[in-house]
């Protein structure tokens, strides 16, 4: 054997070699550990923007809902609130197109039982009618 080899025979029978082995672990455990707390805060954050989503727009329906009822009220006053209130909503950010396309057509129906002719309902409230 070579005097490397035999140098390094010796050494990797070493408490030395032992030592080098446990730290190259250590730091192996540490950057898998950190990898997965780097995920699971990732994870963490998608899920509180998700809930946070679902309750604003869960929040949005029932305002709409309030307005709507509003519409249908006898009061004039109440009713522009309504529609007011309406529009405003279906030009927030949390309005997607179906959302506003769904005001619109209850407002069309809203108005066609209060007497005025009913318009086309898509894209209406965003462009500001109501």
């Amino acid at each position: 054997m070579t005097e490397l080899g035999h140098w390094l025979s010796a050494w990797i029978r070493s408490p030395g070699f032992g030592g080098v082995a446990a730290l190259v672990a250590a730091v192996i455990a540490y950057r898998a550990a950190r990898r997965a707390a780097v995920v699971q805060k990732s994870n963490a954050d998608g899920d509180r923007t998700q809930r946070e989503r679902s309750e604003r727009k869960n929040q949005w329906w029932q305002r709409a809902q309030w307005a709507l009822d509003l519409t249908l009220s006898e009061d004039t006053e109440a009713r522009t609130v309504g529609f007011k209130v309406l529009r405003a909503l279906a030009e927030s950010e949390w309005a997607d197109e179906h959302e506003a396309d769904i005001v619109a057509a209850a407002t069309d129906r809203a108005l066609e039982t209060q007497g005025s002719p009913p318009r086309s309902p898509r894209g209406r409230l965003r462009r500001g009618r109501y």
